[in-house]
């Protein structure tokens, strides 16, 4: 039998209203496959290694699914169990009381005990009740937003049968099931799942949100929805117990800078507080570490995702002017550190100040807080650069590349994975104007001479080149972290005393960084040809006319404000028309970024003559959009764009899931992909030169068809 305190049995047998609920229950669980296969084969074994399995975790995690869930299958499969939630048991004395027994209850071998935290003080009682009188093979399960106390982990006895899980949220497979499942539209699955985290909590809340909408026309925004952020606040600081000698304004700014901040230390909270904060900054680090949703890592302290989310989305909608405070006294604090320190102890202060722009700045992608700062290569990271070197950029590069590490082996920075494995590699080489024994390359030829016609060297300056950022594995996932790791270390290069006089950017197109280093007025220049005729995108920015505290205030104004930032982005000669070649490569980038802000509003299509001027990142989306449109309307070509709607337009999760959906092989799937990219192209570019030929006025972004539809 399986009981919750506080309900009972429907009485007669036969299917009832509870045996309904149960159904429904099941049909909406995904995922835990891990834990529920832990618990299930740990019931199952005789000998099973451990008594008590604790799962921890904060507020809306989805610990009680789980043990609802496991109850319900041990009810399938006929074994007796109890569950018991806390919070229900009511004015009761003890545990004993509730159970109605002093002893562990009778026949049944499964006890399971939700909300575990509310016991508190009953813990040590429990843990002495089991001792004496749980039966052989009997299995305690407890949830509880809290760690198991401490004795429950240190009794010698004990040693080894206490199996702690950390519940954490959905994978991102397992997620967009659940939003499915409660009709969420396809294209407004990856922005929730970006807000949520996977948080089950956060994805029912926001399903029900998207799903109530009265204008559909547009995808969905969490700015829309302030009463989830609200609702998940709630959540997630209900059992928090105040400080109260503590006035409760400098408890709401410690929480504030903790959401806000990549990690949180005392330091942070004494510098970007009133020095009434300062008397308190201990204990309010002390409490902070204590919150169930807050977890203690080698740098600092660091919320749930999802509670990061939603305090920075409440704190932002319930009051605008003290979010900039806090990012203004963050930016402020972090700045002045970095300019005091060199470029590798200033790694983590650039990642710092970059991360303070992830939620609302140009450059949003899904930044990471636990950041490879990188190291300077060792001899024996010569292979592993080299190969990396080789993998993207082929052995001519190599040999050069060979030429840079024997001349200046300190150019090469490395960014290593959990496994210590080099998973990414920047490379970015010292030169002055009077250099001897620089390698001969086309790159820093080129940054050479125009630095030479436009910013010559003063004797003791120099010109810092970044000739290769390479990434091993270019996930989605992997390629935030590294591209979030490399961006800091660039930047720390750049601003750390003594920096450059000059900096020369050399990035391929649809790299990440693009739109950062355009808002940061790097003024884009001609494309120049590599080693093998690849072609390179410089930007170039003198940081004697426009020094760091300069160039650092105003990316905290861009970090604020992005729109009016991402209105500014411009190029250095917008009027140039494309090369076919350049043309093509930047509608298949831009097709396979199309749900990527911060890689569209730095795609060479806004150079062309179909992007609006001050189109952005929006313009380049409605021109993909309208193509396919078009495209879909011809008899002859509504496949190809049923295939890039599936793959691009309705956000599939990758190449395989869009394969499986369109009834095709993977191999027939990615033939008839490149087909449809290219037409694309071409139709496009057909565009593009009629425009040349015979300008017209261009549209608003945003509004009626595209102009060139025949």
């Amino acid at each position: 039998m399986v009981n919750r305190i506080g309900s009972s049995e429907r009485p007669g047998g036969g299917r009832g209203a509870c045996d309904r609920f149960r159904e429904a229950r099941k049909k909406a669980f995904f995922g835990r496959k891990e834990e529920l296969a832990l618990l299930r084969s740990v019931f199952c074994d005789e000998d099973r290694p451990f008594s008590v399995f604790w799962i921890h975790g904060p507020g809306g995690v989805g610990k009680s699914t789980l043990l609802q869930h496991f109850a319900d299958l041990a009810r399938e499969e006929g074994t007796p169990c109890r569950l018991l939630d806390a919070r229900r048991l009511g004015p009761v004395s003890s545990l004993s009381e509730a159970l109605g027994s002093d002893t562990w209850p009778d026949g049944i071998r499964l006890l399971l005990i939700d909300t575990a935290e509310e016991l508190r003080p009953e813990l040590v009682q429990l843990h002495e009740w089991f001792v004496k009188s749980a039966p052989e093979g009997a299995l305690l399960v407890m949830a509880s937003r809290q760690c198991p106390p401490v004795k429950w982990v240190t009794d010698s006895a004990w040693w080894g049968r206490v199996h702690t899980v950390h519940l954490d949220n959905l994978g991102p497979d397992d997620a967009a099931e659940v939003l499915r499942h409660r009709n969420v539209p396809e294209r407004d699955v990856p922005q929730v799942l970006r807000f949520t985290h996977g948080h089950p909590l956060a994805l029912v809340l926001t399903a029900g949100a998207v799903s109530a909408r009265s204008d559909t026309s547009r995808p969905w925004a969490a700015e829309e929805s302030p009463d989830v952020s609200a609702e998940l606040v709630r959540q997630f600081v209900q059992d928090v117990t105040p400080l109260h000698h503590i006035p409760s304004e400098l408890q709401r700014g410690a929480l504030e800078i903790l959401a806000t901040a990549r990690v949180t230390t005392e330091r942070e909270l004494r510098a970007c507080t009133s020095a009434a904060f300062h008397a308190h900054s201990q204990e309010l680090f002390e409490w902070l570490r204590g919150l169930s949703f807050v977890r203690a890592y080698r740098d600092g302290l660091v919320p749930h995702s999802t509670a990061r989310e939603a305090l920075m989305a409440n704190l932002r909608w319930r009051d605008a002017s003290r979010y900039e405070r806090v990012v203004r006294g963050l930016h402020q604090h972090i700045t002045a550190r970095l300019l005091t320190m060199n470029h590798v102890c200033g790694r983590r202060e650039a990642c710092d100040l970059l991360y303070l722009g992830r939620a609302t700045g140009v450059l949003r992608t899904p930044f990471p807080y636990d950041v490879v700062f990188g190291t300077n290569a060792a001899p024996n990271d010569h292979v592993a650069a080299m190969s990396l070197i080789e993998h993207d950029e082929g052995p001519q590069a190599v040999r050069l590349a060979e030429d840079w590490w024997r001349a200046q082996p300190q150019a090469f920075t490395i960014f290593r994975g959990p496994r210590r494995n080099v998973e990414a590699l920047l490379v970015t080489v010292r030169v002055t104007s009077n250099a001897v024994a620089v390698p001969e390359d086309p790159v820093v030829g080129a940054a050479l001479d125009w630095t030479m016609a436009h910013a010559p060297l003063r004797p003791g300056e120099h010109l810092l080149v970044t000739r290769w950022t390479l990434v091993h594995d270019q996930r989605e996932q992997d390629w935030a972290s590294a591209d979030f790791s490399i961006a800091g270390a660039m930047l720390s290069r750049w601003v750390c005393p003594p920096g450059p006089a000059v900096s020369y950017t050399c990035l391929r197109e649809g790299e990440p960084w693009s739109p950062y280093l355009t808002i940061q007025d790097h003024q884009r220049l001609e494309l120049v040809e590599d080693v093998a005729s690849k072609r390179r995108v410089p930007y170039v920015h003198d940081w004697r006319t426009d020094p760091p505290t300069v160039v650092l205030a105003r990316l905290a104004e861009q970090q604020l404000h992005p729109a009016q930032a991402e209105a500014d982005v411009g190029f250095a000669d917008p009027e140039v028309m494309l090369a076919r070649t350049e043309f093509t490569e930047a509608v298949k980038e831009a097709f396979r970024n199309l749900h990527r802000r911060d890689v569209l509003v730095g795609s060479a299509l806004l150079r062309s003559r179909l992007v609006p001027a001050h189109g952005g990142a929006d313009g380049v989306r409605r021109l993909l959009m309208d193509v396919v449109a078009m495209t879909a309307r011809s008899p002859l070509d509504a496949e190809a764009a049923h295939v890039l709607r599936v793959s691009f337009l309705e956000g599939a999760r990758s190449q395989q899931a869009a394969a499986h959906r369109l009834g095709l092989s993977f191999s027939t799937y990615r033939r008839r992909l490149a087909a449809a990219l290219q037409l694309m192209a071409d139709q496009l570019w057909e565009w593009e030169c009629d425009r040349a030929r015979s300008p017209r006025p261009s549209r608003e972004p945003g509004h009626g068809p595209h102009p060139y539809h025949p």
